[in-house]
């Protein structure tokens, strides 16, 4: 988990209580209150805090089967979630339409991930591809 302190990013787990800014002459003291909010929101989805001697890259863990509702969760919560350096869309906005005749039918479909628009076809590639939450 990070923490983004006007364009710094400081890890949840860092002892460090203040970011110097040099360049903008300046130090920022670190808001526990809210980090520790954050940290409660994390864990309500789901995710385990790691301590110490088990963290090694890593700050929180949780079970691949609750992934997907947590990181919807987080999301409707205004979070920023990254998987593989990307960030994680939500799709906001779902159109379809359908073509047909007697013997045949064509589906299109467009989806808005934030901004992000994909294609029936795209979005197919990447389920294909094992993708379940952000082809883009």
């Amino acid at each position: 988990m990070l923490f983004d302190y006007d364009g710094t990013s400081v890890r949840g787990t860092s002892s460090q209580w203040a970011i110097v800014q040099r360049t903008a002459g300046r130090c920022l003291l670190r808001d526990r209150q809210a980090e520790a909010l954050a940290w409660s929101q994390l864990q309500d989805g789901g995710f385990r805090r790691l301590l110490d001697q088990k963290r090694g890259q890593h700050d929180a863990e949780i079970a691949a089967r609750d992934l997907a509702p947590a990181v919807r969760k987080l999301i409707a919560a205004h979070w920023q979630v990254r998987a593989d350096g990307k960030q994680v869309r939500q799709p906001l906005d779902l159109k379809f339409q359908i073509k047909s005749n007697i013997d045949w039918f064509e589906l299109h479909a467009d989806v808005d991930f934030n901004g992000a628009k994909v294609t029936f076809p795209e979005l197919l590639a990447a389920l294909s591809r094992g993708g379940r939450h952000n082809p883009a």
